[in-house]
């Protein structure tokens, strides 16, 4: 069986990992676990990281660490799960400069993802970016948050209707500190800031992985191409 290390921001995104992702990899031979980055103290044990923070070498350090424990065995691969939105503030990101005069945010992300390949260079490495944050998956179907908002269902519904007149791809949603996926969400719902392990890895659930896929393209061919390790 193959072994997949999803290196993430957060614990949202590692709980996505685990209750969603590594189910769907685990029927298709590849064992998926999620590794958040440390950005505040020393790594020890089993921890949960403290979100992404704002440093590159960070990341890189701990991605670099995993592969040197673990890269030499031929059945290990390594990816990551890192939002688009907020990368600016991350510094030192590679290819960051260059990547921020692309308008089109496919073509940003690839030219991101193709950057950080380069500078870990490894060859069981798969870059992955998120477009453009966590969150997006959930604006593929909004009414999927009422299990977790049960007393704010027109707060809901305001949410579905908002997303629905931007016509736009749920990838695509980002336009600034309010208007971004996440903001959107917590614009309708206050409470999902403080909820959004649950609330997010709930709402994502509902939706199912198999929609999440087949509305989002660059998420989709990540998750594809993940799942075809296990035939490698």
């Amino acid at each position: 069986m193959t072994t997949l290390r999803v290196i993430v921001e957060g614990r949202t995104e590692a709980r996505f990992v685990t209750q969603i992702l590594a189910p769907h990899l685990g029927m298709r031979n590849v064992f998926a676990c999620a590794s958040p980055v440390i950005t505040k103290g020393k790594r020890s044990g089993v921890r949960e990281g403290q979100g992404g923070g704002d440093s590159y070498l960070t990341w890189k350090r701990d991605i670099t660490d995993w592969i040197k424990q673990e890269g030499r065995h031929r059945d290990f691969w390594f990816t990551t799960m890192f939002d688009l939105y907020g990368l600016e503030k991350v510094r030192d990101f590679p290819g960051y400069a260059q990547a921020r005069c692309l308008t089109d945010p496919e073509a940003k992300v690839a030219s991101l993802e193709a950057a950080l390949g380069q500078d870990i260079g490894f060859e069981r490495f798969i870059p992955y970016l998120q477009l453009h944050e966590f969150e997006s998956l959930l604006l593929v179907d909004p009414t999927a948050l009422r299990n977790m908002f049960i007393e704010q269902a027109k707060a809901v519904d305001d949410l579905a209707r908002e997303i629905a007149d931007t016509a736009r791809p749920a990838e695509h949603i980002n336009e600034g500190e309010e208007t971004r996926p996440s903001g959107r969400i917590s614009k309708h719902l206050p409470a999902y800031a403080n909820n959004k392990v649950v609330a997010g890895i709930d709402a994502a659930g509902n939706i199912g992985l198999d929609r999440l896929v087949a509305a989002c393209p660059h998420f989709g061919a990540w998750v594809q191409r993940l799942a075809k390790l296990g035939s490698a």
